[in-house]
C-alpha cells in the first residue's frame, strides 16, 4: 500500500491477533522488523526501548562490543500486552546515538 500511495514503508511490520468474528482485529500483538546501522570504530553498544516519556520500556541489549563496519538489527516484539503509543529504539554507542526509529501500537 504505501508504494501505491508513494508514502515511505516503514522498517517494521505488525501481526494483529487473530479472532473468529473479525476479520480483522486492531489490537497488535507482534512488531518486527530489521534496523540497519553502522559502526564506524570499535565500542560498546546497547538498544534500549522508550515508550512517549521517554522511559525505558525494555532493554534489549545492554552492552555488546561492535566493530567497525555495517550491520543489520533484527528486532522481534511480543507488544500483546502494551499500551497502546508510539515506541522509540535506540541505538547508544559509548558516547553518542548511532540510530534511533519509532514504531506505533
Amino acid at each position: 500500500m504505501a508504494n501505491i500511495l508513494n508514502l515511505t514503508k516503514p522498517w517494521y511490520s505488525t501481526e494483529h491477533a487473530r479472532t473468529v468474528d473479525q476479520l480483522f482485529d486492531p489490537n497488535v500483538e507482534r512488531v518486527h522488523g530489521d534496523i540497519p546501522f553502522h559502526v564506524a570504530q570499535y565500542q560498546n553498544l546497547e538498544v534500549v526501548i522508550l515508550d512517549e516519556q521517554g522511559r525505558i520500556r525494555k532493554q534489549l541489549i545492554k552492552s555488546v562490543r561492535y566493530g567497525p563496519g555495517n550491520y543489520t538489527m533484527p528486532i522481534d516484539l511480543w507488544v500483546k500486552h502494551w499500551e497502546k503509543g508510539e515506541y522509540t529504539i535506540e541505538l547508544r554507542s559509548d558516547d553518542h546515538m548511532l540510530k534511533r526509529e519509532t514504531f506505533e501500537i
